[in-house]
């Protein structure tokens, strides 16, 4: 598919990755706010384990949603992820 449209996918692949995780640690922080008030320097650590996994799951789907629509050609292929992913349980 990238030889075909000339595009890497890497790029757009770590940049979904990027988005999921920042939103993950984002909604974490605003959901243990009065934990993280007190200490501002505390939402940088992510020691903690800090994600919420379904914030950041919707995040790359609007994510990788958005990009496809910008996109025509990949709206078959992002389909059929998002199929299996669903079927399989993730």
């Amino acid at each position: 598919m990238a030889k075909r449209s000339g595009e890497n996918p890497e790029s757009v692949l770590f940049g979904l990755f990027m988005l999921g995780l920042l939103v993950a640690r984002i909604s974490f922080v605003i959901a243990y706010w009065a934990y993280f008030r007190d200490d501002p320097l505390q939402m940088l650590d992510i020691r903690d384990g800090g994600f919420l996994p379904w914030a950041g799951l919707l995040a790359l789907l609007l994510g990788s949603a958005l990009f496809c629509w910008r996109r025509p050609r990949c709206a078959g292929h992002w389909a059929l992820a998002w199929a299996a992913a669903w079927h399989s349980g993730c």
